[in-house]
């Protein structure tokens, strides 16, 4: 055995091989599968909520109408504003990437 597979990965290491993985998919078709295979339903429904909710935020919807439009709680409306209002959020990366992209298409 090597001592590669001796030693076990700190969390850094295993995030780390986490994003690689995610970077490496190639269309949304590879997308959907791998995150159909690692999450559960509700997970994806999750990360999926969080992302309308920070796009919404960002088009200057209150709180409680997001709340409405996405059926999310005000406590996850609250904790992806906490997040997503910074410039280099990862949020604001993807829903400008997206919009750059996808103009005009929904969600």
């Amino acid at each position: 055995m090597s001592s590669e597979l001796e030693s076990k990965p700190n969390k850094n290491e295993i995030l780390e091989y986490f994003y690689k993985a995610v970077t490496s998919i190639e269309n949304v078709s590879e997308c959907e599968k791998f995150f159909h295979d690692i999450c559960t339903p509700k997970e994806l429904d999750q990360l999926a909520e969080r992302l309308s909710v920070a796009k919404l935020l960002g088009q200057n919807y209150s709180y409680r109408k997001i709340g409405e439009l996405t059926g999310a709680s005000t406590t996850t409306v609250t904790r992806v504003a906490r997040f997503s209002t910074k410039s280099d959020s990862g949020y604001q990366i993807l829903i400008q990437r997206m919009r750059e992209e996808y103009d005009g298409q929904r969600p």
